[in-house]
Formats: structure tokens, C-alpha cells, sequence
């Protein structure tokens, strides 16, 4: 069908079949089109303004849209797989259940938008403006979001593997922005494996997430939420954890080397096996934990409480620990070689095979008991 050059006001396509239609210097953004197929339709170089229509299961796929303007549209269930939609502004439409897979959607305008379930699979989405959206539930699998910004994003229960959320390479983190998820709610994703270290996550909610391995690396998480979350294995190096909340957690065997975690909320954490080696620890309560095999060597804790806390073949080798208390706490086969104790409470602390070789134990509240090997 070649309808080029065409006055198209108020024709009705509704229900009509048009692909790869010729469409040439015509404007149909005053056509009544419900649910019109323009798959693979050529529209030359025009750049259609539809803003404010309802055009719910319309079909754009394979399309060239470069530069369309869809603001506030209802594109519910459309179909724009394959299309080319860079520079397009669909601020606050709603695009949720929409056919978005392999579109290239790079530097759009998509604040505000309603992507509820939506399939985003291997879309390019780079640079795009995703402030303020809703993509609960979308399948982001393969999706490259770099540079993209996301404020304010609720990406609960989404599925990202194999998503790009950063840069590729060192070269190219060096010349592209970092994506920025300050604020987002990202509770329940499944981020494991995924390497985080170019984004910006302040405030985020990861309440519930997967996070087995991931890289954290020289990030603020300043008050992010992981609470419930799989966190074993991840590495928060040299991570800013402040106001953080770590309830419930499963940090399992994961690295904090030189984090700083200032009043984190840590209580019923699993923490076996975690690595804290030269981590600034300070006003935390750790009371009634059990820790096994966790290192503290080297760390420099400040006023943290771990009264009635249980370590097994845990190491607090050459650390800064004064005025901790350990009240009632018990050590098991682990060691404080070299530490400074000075000003700890170890009132009623039982040591088992365990030794304080060369540790400062001056001016310590100590009344010890079960004490079997103090060296």
C-alpha cells in the first residue's frame, strides 16, 4: 500500500493490516489507528508527533521512529520490536505490557513512564532518561543500560541477566556516565555476578535481592536497604556502608576489606566466613551474634557492642578494638594476636583456645572465665 503524500485527517485504520505500507511525507498522527499493523511500514524521515492519543495495541515494529514524540500516550500492548526509536520522547505514557524487544532506544525520553511488564529484551537503552519510571516486572535479560539515568526507578522483581548496568570496560567507564539507581526501588532483582561498581545506588531498596558475587566495589551505599537480602560472596571493598541496613542479610563469606560501615543496622546477619580486614567499624551492635571464621584483622572498631556474641576460629589479628564490649561474649578457637584492647569490657567473657599473644590489655573491665589458653 503506498499512501505517501496523502492527507490522512480523520481516516480510520482502525483494525487494518498495513505492513510495509509506504507512508512518505503523509501525516497520520490525525488518523483514528486502534490497533493498526504498520510493521516494517516506511515512513521516510518525518518525525510524527502523536502525543496525548490512545493508540493501545498499535504495531510499529521493525519501524524507523527516530526522534517520534509519544508523550503521555497510551501504547498498552503495542508492538515496537526491532524499531529504531532513538531521540523519542514517550515522557509519562503508558507502555506497560508493550513488544519493546531489540529496540534501540538510545537517548529517549521515557521519565515517568509506565513499562509494568513489558519485554525489554536486549533493548538499547543507553543514555535514556528513565527518571521517575515504573518497570516492575520487566524482562531487561541482555539489556544495555549504560549511561542510562534511573532515579527514582522502581525495577522490583525485574529481570536483568546479562543486562550491561555499566560500562563494558575500564576505557570505557573512563569517557561514559554511570547509571544512576540513587533512590530506586530494586527490591527482589537478581543481580548476581553482576558488576555494579560504575553506579550510583545511594538510598537504594534492594529489600529480598540475589546478589550472590556481585561487585560493590568503591561504591556509596550510604542507606540502601538490603534487608533479607543474598549478599554471599559480594564484595563491598573500600564501600562506603553508613546508615545501611544489612538486617537480616546473608553475607556469607563476603568481603568488607576497608569498608566503612558507621551505624549499620547488622542485627541476625549471616556473616560466616566474612572478611572485614582493615574495615572501619563503628557504633554497630552486634549483640548475640555468632561469627564463624570471620576476619576482623587489622580493623579499627569503634564503640560496637558484642555483648553475648559467640566466635569460632574467628581473628581480630593486630586490630584496634578499644572500649568494644564483649560482655558475656565467647571465644573459640580464634585469636586476638596483637590486638588493642584497651578499655574493652571482657567482663565475664570465656575463652576457649584462645589466645591474645602480644594483645594490649591495659585498663580492660575484665573478669574472664572458662579460660583455658591465654598465651
Amino acid at each position: 500500500v503506498d499512501l505517501s503524500n496523502c492527507l490522512l485527517t480523520g481516516a480510520t485504520f482502525s483494525h487494518t493490516t498495513l505492513q510495509g505500507a509506504l507512508v512518505r511525507n503523509s501525516d497520520i498522527t490525525k488518523a483514528i489507528l486502534g490497533n493498526t499493523d504498520f510493521s516494517e511500514a516506511i515512513f521516510g524521515k518525518h518525525r510524527f508527533n502523536f502525543s496525548n492519543r490512545n493508540l493501545r495495541y498499535i504495531k510499529f515494529s521493525r519501524v524507523d521512529a527516530e526522534g517520534w514524540k509519544l508523550v503521555r500516550c497510551d501504547l498498552a500492548m503495542s508492538n515496537f520490536e526491532g524499531a529504531n526509536l532513538q531521540i523519542g520522547d514517550f515522557a509519562g505514557s503508558d507502555l506497560s505490557g508493550a513488544n519493546l524487544k531489540w529496540t534501540d532506544l538510545r537517548g529517549s525520553d521515557l521519565k515517568n513512564t509506565n513499562l509494568c511488564g513489558p519485554n525489554l529484551l536486549r533493548a538499547d537503552l543507553r543514555d535514556c532518561d528513565l527518571r521517575g519510571a515504573d518497570l516492575r516486572g520487566t524482562n531487561l535479560i541482555g539489556a544495555d543500560l549504560r549511561g542510562a539515568d534511573l532515579t527514582d526507578v522502581n525495577l522490583s522483581q525485574t529481570k536483568v541477566a546479562s543486562a550491561y548496568l555499566s560500562s563494558r570496560s575500564e576505557e570505557e567507564a573512563a569517557t561514559s556516565s554511570t547509571g544512576n539507581l540513587s533512590n530506586t526501588n530494586l527490591a527482589g532483582v537478581n543481580w548476581s555476578e553482576q558488576d555494579l561498581s560504575q553506579l550510583k545506588l545511594y538510598g537504594a531498596d534492594l529489600r529480598g535481592a540475589t546478589l550472590q558475587g556481585t561487585n560493590f566495589e568503591g561504591l556509596d551505599l550510604n542507606g540502601v536497604n538490603f534487608r533479607d537480602a543474598d549478599l554471599q560472596y559480594a564484595n563491598f571493598s573500600n564501600t562506603n556502608l553508613t546508615n545501611t541496613i544489612l538486617e537480616r542479610a546473608d553475607c556469607r563469606k563476603a568481603v568488607f576489606y576497608r569498608a566503612t560501615l558507621v551505624d549499620t543496622y547488622i542485627r541476625q546477619t549471616r556473616l560466616d566466613g566474612a572478611m572485614f580486614t582493615s574495615a572501619r567499624l563503628r557504633d554497630l551492635n552486634f549483640s548475640c551474634g555468632e561469627f564463624r571464621n570471620v576476619n576482623f584483622d587489622e580493623a579499627k572498631i569503634e564503640e560496637c557492642v558484642y555483648v553475648e556474641s559467640t566466635f569460632h576460629e574467628s581473628s581480630f589479628r593486630d586490630a584496634d578494638i578499644r572500649g568494644t564490649n564483649f560482655h558475656r561474649a565467647t571465644f573459640e578457637d580464634s585469636s586476638l594476636f596483637g590486638a588493642n584492647l584497651r578499655f574493652c569490657n571482657l567482663n565475664r567473657t570465656r575463652l576457649r583456645g584462645s589466645h591474645f599473644r602480644s594483645a594490649i590489655l591495659e585498663s580492660c573491665c575484665s573478669v574472664l572465665m572458662d579460660v583455658d589458653a591465654i598465651e
